[in-house]
């Protein structure tokens, strides 16, 4: 997932934090990015899987994140909701459904709307 700091100043310790109900779950589901200046954009991974009864369909995941501002004071983003595409296994092990990717999780706009929602 790609965040980017549209803000005016640069975020540190930004921590995020994916969560998912049944069918989906999350294995790895922490993230760290140090520093963010405004404008700058990092990737941050999530391990994401499907159990073998979810359903071919889009499901939603929610992450969250909690940063420190350039002030020093620590806080906490609104919950963004996301899509994940679970699709059939291709061949092999019949039907079981896959997560094939994490669909549109492009999170651009968080470091601005953290900067925007403290005013």
């Amino acid at each position: 997932m790609d965040v980017t700091n549209t803000g005016n100043e640069t975020l540190t310790n930004i921590g995020a934090e994916m969560f998912a109900d049944d069918p989906i779950s999350v294995s790895d589901s922490e993230g760290f990015i140090n520093r963010l200046e405004p404008g700058e954009t990092e990737t941050v991974k999530f391990t994401v899987s499907a159990a073998g009864s979810a359903t071919p369909k889009s499901y939603p995941v929610s992450v969250d994140f909690q940063y420190d501002d350039s002030d020093g004071d620590t806080l906490l983003s609104d919950t963004y909701r996301l899509p994940v595409t679970v699709t059939e296994r291709e061949g092999g092990s019949g039907n079981l459904p896959i997560i094939v990717g994490l669909v549109a999780i492009l999170v651009v706009g968080v470091g601005g709307y953290w900067y925007y929602s403290r005013q």
